[in-house]
């Protein structure tokens, strides 16, 4: 390193022929002394200066890392609340917006919190309810799903913090929203449960922003966009922070943590600190003019200034007659500062005797060379780890400038491109070449590092294949950012990372090929089990046909020689293959309703229940049975399919309260479970077999008993379960049964 130019030496402008000797010397020795005064002033200055901006610096950056623990504390704790709340949202408000009003207008803690009020919204985006009320005809079942939160929310099925909005629950008002989603009891998305914060009025945020620092410092909240959410003036919340306006701000926004001087996007200098709030991405920002910050040290400064002058006025004398010693330390100070950047770095040190100026002058120089050299051995670690984690990674790395020329890469670049420093990057040599995912030519001006520098734009999730002789070798995944210097459009530089992908695609693709074969292989295997249901309905029906007819031919010519218990017996024989094909029959029409397509729709179940409330007292007008059936049971699913589940649960019903003259069926829904339910005082079951009733032929009463084959609760299973629900009963011997069912979405 050169060495330090010496300043050139003082000189008095009084010719010696008016002055003795000992004049000469004394003010050789002042304007020394003087000099040595400034030096020494100007070093101490510089160190505490140093030192008073750091603490100010540190001091500030507590200050952002506290407020931002608060705030993240505050933001966990509503939103908490608000997760805890929305676990208890009655299912009904799904679909009542009265019972939605009356449960969010009961949240009196939450609505403390959520100072914009509290929203319950359907999975359709449609607005339930909100509170506080907001009386008009175009609130409830007011689609807000092209909202960016309610996107988020039903995309990652999370609890999300929105962006920045214009509220229409205090029309222009600028708000955020806090969402949770709500599922139902199988765990499918049910809904969203909002709450919202109104950057305007009184809460966490709009109090933070009325925090004063000093006179003139301010304290605000930006998301990641750059968009202010919480300010001093109000004017600039929602508004945007454009990129290049504030340096720090910029380099928060890029992950940067800490504090420093900067200008603000006013124009004005000052201590910035920038914090981000890990859980929503936002930045705390303290914003403190450096002419407020520093007034401490300038007033310092303009103190030490005067009290130097003071000084030095009273030791002129003792300055005079100390000249001639001082004259001799000062020229050895001078001398070892002329050959001290010749020496080692350990050695580089100044030993100063013959005066107090002159050692704490010293020692103030041998305090900065030594910060200088911590400086540069840091300086040589951090270079060291940085290059220690890039030549680390699998990934290949390269940067390169604006001609295309490689400045720096990694060993991964090397090995996967022959990636050469200070050359063009050629990602095309020999017989090898680029292809684009579909596998058309990538010509070079298409290559991502390329189209970054020409369009200075992010290039990311590119995938390139990497063509030989045999096809496509290895499959790439690159990304390439532009780098830009402060207030400069054009990119000076770019980054380009990629990632070898060939074990997933060919995973992709051999995936795919064999979701292609499975299905190929289940449509074989039902027309298989088709054409094998229609042959043995087929092949069963004839003889069972020829069992029951010669049987019935029989009992009419062979009747008075067979006898009483020759015809008891050969009846049973008929009634048994009547029963066999009545069997034959419900299986095939279980196995139809499997296969058969599902229509969704919406359907009025307690119209279906009249309906076979009519058929079965016209077909028993006899029996006095009381049903209790609701104005409207409303469900979606397939019209056929559910008529024919209550034709069972009710005919179920019917049949087993026959023994009952006071018969009683209902049908409904019960409590916050979203199911429909039968219910009957028949003959019950014991609950011990409950699993048997759904399993097909399997009967807990005897034929004798009550009529039927066994196979009607099981169909009951099949179209429940193909609507995504379930169905399970509950029952006592005597007391009756009452059979549940659940449609999915």
């Amino acid at each position: 390193m050169a060495a330090s130019p010496t300043a050139p030496p003082l000189r008095s402008g009084i010719t010696g022929r008016r002055f003795g000797l000992r004049a000469k010397i004394g003010l050789a020795v002042t304007g020394l002394f003087l000099a040595v005064i400034c030096l020494n002033l100007y070093f101490t200055l510089s160190f505490w200066e140093n030192e008073y901006r750091g603490q100010v610096l540190a001091q500030q950056s507590r200050l952002a890392a506290a407020l931002s623990t608060g705030i993240e504390e505050k933001l966990k704790l509503a939103h908490a609340a608000l997760i805890a709340a929305a676990a208890h949202v009655p299912r009904e408000a799904l679909t009542d917006a009265d019972r939605a009003q009356a449960f969010l207008d009961s949240r009196h803690a939450l609505l403390g919190i959520f100072d914009n009020g509290l929203f319950l919204v359907a999975k359709d985006g449609t607005l339930i309810a909100e509170s506080p009320f907001v009386p008009g005809p175009n609130r409830r079942g007011r689609s807000i799903a092209q909202r960016e939160f309610f996107r988020q929310t039903v995309a990652s099925k999370r609890p999300y913090i929105s962006k920045p909005y214009v509220s229409t629950h205090r029309p222009g008002r600028p708000a955020l929203i806090m969402t949770v989603p709500i599922f139902d009891d199988r765990k499918e998305f049910a809904g969203i449960f909002d709450g919202s914060f109104d950057l305007l009025g009184s809460n966490a945020l709009a109090n933070l922003s009325a925090l004063v620092i000093g006179t003139k410092g301010v304290v605000y909240i930006a998301d990641s966009d750059g968009t202010i959410i919480a300010h001093p003036d109000r004017t600039r919340i929602m508004t945007r922070v454009p990129r290049g306006a504030n340096e720090l701000f910029d380099r928060a926004m890029d992950g940067f943590d800490g504090s420093a001087e900067t200008v603000n996007s006013a124009g004005v200098p000052v201590l910035s600190s920038v914090r981000h709030l890990k859980p929503m991405n936002w930045i705390l920002g303290i914003s403190y003019p450096l002419e407020e910050a520093y007034a401490p040290l300038r007033r310092a400064e303009g103190y030490f200034i005067l009290a130097a002058l003071l000084g030095t006025g009273v030791v002129l004398l003792a300055v005079w007659l100390m000249a001639s010693r001082l004259t001799a330390s000062l020229s050895a100070f001078s001398e070892q500062v002329e050959t001290l950047w010749k020496k080692p770095p350990e050695q580089r040190r100044i030993d100063a005797q013959g005066g107090y100026e002159v050692e704490k002058l010293a020692g103030a120089f041998n305090g900065m060379l030594g910060r200088l050299e911590r400086e540069r051995y840091a300086l040589q670690l951090s270079e060291q780890r940085y290059r220690s984690v890039v030549e680390t990674v699998v990934e290949g790395i390269v940067l390169q400038d604006a001609s295309g020329d490689v400045i720096a890469c990694n060993s991964s670049a090397k090995r996967v491109f022959g990636v050469t420093m200070h050359r063009p990057l050629i990602l095309e040599s020999g017989n090898r070449r680029l292809v684009q995912e579909d596998h058309s030519p990538l010509s070079p001006e298409q290559v991502p590092p390329v189209v970054a520098l020409r369009t200075g734009k992010v290039q990311s999730g590119v995938v390139v294949g990497i063509q030989g002789r045999d096809g496509v070798s290895s499959w790439v995944l690159m990304n390439s950012r532009p780098m830009f210097h402060p207030e400069e459009a054009a990119p000076y530089a770019v980054l380009t990372s990629f990632a070898d992908i060939t074990e997933r695609k060919r995973t992709t693709e051999d995936l795919g090929r064999l979701n292609a074969e499975l299905e190929d292989r289940v449509a074989a295997r039902t027309a298989e089990l088709e054409a094998f249901s229609y042959s043995v309905s087929h092949d069963l029906r004839a003889p069972l046909r020829a069992v029951s007819g010669f049987g019935t031919l029989l009992s009419a010519e062979y009747r008075e020689q067979l006898g009483a218990d020759g015809r008891s017996l050969l009846g049973r024989i008929v009634d048994a293959a009547g029963r066999m094909s009545m069997m034959i029959d419900a299986l095939l029409e279980l196995s139809r309703l499997g296969r058969a397509e599902l229509i969704s729709a919406q359907v009025d179940l307690a119209r279906i229940a009249r309906e076979i409330e009519s058929d079965l007292r016209s077909a028993e007008p006899q029996r006095s049975v009381e049903f209790v059936i609701p104005p409207a049971l409303p469900a979606r699913g397939d019209p056929g399919l559910l008529h024919v589940v209550l034709q069972n649960l009710i005919g179920n019903a019917w049949k087993y309260t026959g023994k009952n003259p006071a018969a009683r069926i209902e049908l409904g829904t019960e409590g916050d479970v979203p199911a429909c339910f039968v219910r009957d005082n028949g003959a019950g079951f014991d609950p011990a077999y409950m699993e048997k009733l759904f399993v097909p032929f399997q009967r807990l009463h005897s034929t004798r008993e009550f009529g039927g084959i066994g196979i009607g609760l099981a169909t009951v299973k099949r179209i429940i379960a193909r609507h995504g629900g379930r169905v399970w009963a509950e029952g006592e011997v005597g007391k009756g049964a009452t059979f549940y069912f659940s449609l999915g979405e």
